[in-house]
C-alpha cells in the first residue's frame, strides 16, 4: 500500500524535464507488470520530504522490470510543476527480508465497510479549521460542500497539490459563471498533529492566495478520518513519520447526502464545479 491515484495515468514523456531532481534510495515494496510505476519505501530527502512510501512513476519501464520486493535500491526522483518520475534506478542489495507496512492507525482500510452510495448520508464529522475554531460539516447544510483529503507534507505534485490546483480551478469556475452561490469547499489534513492551524493557514496561502471565499482548511483527528474513510474507499496508512494513502474527492448535497465521488486525481476542476453546481440545486427540504 503507497500513495496511490485509483486509476491509469499517461505514461511519463521521455521530453519531461526537471525542475527539481533528488538522488536517494528506498526499498521496493511492489512492482507493477508493466513496470511503469513502484511502490517504494523511500529514505529522508532532506528539504523535500520525509520518509513515505509512494507509488512512483517510472520513466524506463527496463530500469525496474527485474526488481522484487525487498530490493533495495538507489535512484533518482524527478519533480516539475505537473508530475513526478523516477530514473537511473539501481539495484544495491537483493531482498532479504520484506519490511512489514505499519498497521492503519487513523483510518479504516475501505475494504471493511460497503462504500457509501451516491445519496447516502455522510457522516457528520467534527473538524478544527486554520483559525482554530471547531465546525461540522452539519453547520454547512444548504450548500453544496466538496471535501478533498490531504496533507500539508506532501510535495509530489500529482498528489496533494495537485488535489489544491483543482479546488482552485474549480473555485475560479464557480466565481466567474452564474448559477449557484450555495456552495463551500473544505480541504481535510489526516495529519492533525503536524498540520496545526497556523500550518494550515500558510499551507492555504499555496492554492487560494489571500482570497479565504468559500473555501476552508481544516484537520480531521484520527477517529474522525476513520468514521469517514471506510464510506468513500479512503485509505491512510500511517509510517514512520509521515503517511501513505489514496485520493478521494466527495461532493455533498444540501442535505449532507453523497451526490459523487471523484476517485484518483484525473478529474478536472470543471468537473468538480459541474457536479458542485449539480449538488447545490438540490431542494434542503426537511
Amino acid at each position: 500500500m503507497g500513495c496511490s491515484k485509483d486509476g491509469p495515468e499517461p505514461l511519463v514523456a521521455e521530453a519531461l524535464v526537471a525542475d527539481r531532481s533528488f538522488p536517494t534510495r528506498g526499498v521496493v515494496r511492489e512492482v507493477a507488470s508493466d513496470a511503469r510505476k513502484a511502490v517504494i519505501r523511500h529514505e529522508d530527502i532532506p528539504g523535500y520530504m520525509p520518509p513515505m512510501t509512494m507509488e512512483l512513476n517510472v520513466r524506463n519501464p527496463d530500469e525496474a522490470r527485474s526488481l522484487k520486493a525487498g530490493d533495495t535500491i538507489e535512484f533518482q526522483l524527478n519533480v516539475n510543476g505537473q508530475t513526478h518520475w523516477i530514473d537511473a534506478i539501481r539495484k544495491v542489495a537483493a531482498a532479504t527480508n520484506v519490511a512489514v507496512v505499519e498497521k492503519p492507525t487513523n483510518a479504516v482500510p475501505p475494504h471493511l465497510e460497503p462504500l457509501l452510495e451516491v445519496g447516502g448520508q455522510f457522516p457528520d464529522v467534527s473538524l478544527l479549521d486554520e483559525d482554530g475554531r471547531t465546525f461540522r460539516l452539519s453547520d454547512h447544510r444548504g450548500k453544496a460542500v466538496a471535501l478533498t483529503y490531504v496533507f500539508a507534507r506532501c510535495p509530489l505534485p500529482d498528489f496533494c497539490p495537485r488535489m489544491g490546483q483543482q479546488f482552485a480551478s474549480a473555485r475560479r469556475n464557480l466565481k466567474a459563471g452564474s448559477g449557484a452561490t450555495n456552495w463551500q469547499f473544505v480541504s481535510i489534513s489526516f495529519d492533525a498533529a503536524n498540520d496545526t492551524p497556523a500550518v494550515l493557514k500558510r499551507y492555504a496561502g499555496n492554492y487560494r492566495g489571500s482570497d479565504t471565499d468559500r473555501w476552508l482548511f481544516s484537520s480531521a483527528e484520527p477517529k474522525e478520518v476513520g468514521v469517514m474513510a471506510g464510506k468513500i474507499g479512503l485509505t491512510v496508512v500511517a509510517e514512520t513519520g509521515s503517511f501513505s494513502h489514496n485520493l478521494r474527492t466527495i461532493i455533498l448535497d444540501t442535505r449532507g447526502r453523497l451526490h459523487k465521488r471523484f476517485d484518483g486525481n484525473l478529474w478536472t476542476g470543471a468537473e468538480l464545479a459541474a457536479a458542485i453546481r449539480e449538488a447545490a440545486a438540490v431542494p434542503v427540504g426537511p
